[in-house]
């Protein structure tokens, strides 16, 4: 089935509306989703030959951790320092940082 498209929604809202590939399957990318557990639902149309579909998945999301704007102050231009950063996460996550 190369003819369609499929719409992503997660509770209501729609992620995105993609078209079917040559090979009958259909890909969205989004950045819209966060940390956690997420019901996407994918809906088939084409508005001709083919019935609709629709398809539920749960899909696992690992949060990014971006760390921006860190400033480093050594005392003696030129001395060997050690920085230490402390981390604080506003979330529980699984994810190792390490420096």
């Amino acid at each position: 089935m190369t003819v369609g498209s499929v719409t992503f929604s997660e509770s209501g809202p729609v992620l995105g509306t993609v078209q079917v590939d040559v090979n009958g399957r259909a890909l969205l990318t989004t950045s819209s989703l966060g940390g956690g557990s997420h019901q996407i639902v994918a809906d088939y149309t084409d508005g001709n030959d083919y019935l609709a579909s629709s398809a539920t998945v749960t899909q696992q999301v690992r949060p990014t951790i971006v760390i921006n704007d860190v400033t480093v102050t050594e005392g003696n231009t030129g001395a060997s320092v050690t920085a230490i950063f402390t981390v604080t996460l506003l979330a529980p996550s699984t994810d190792t940082v390490t420096d």
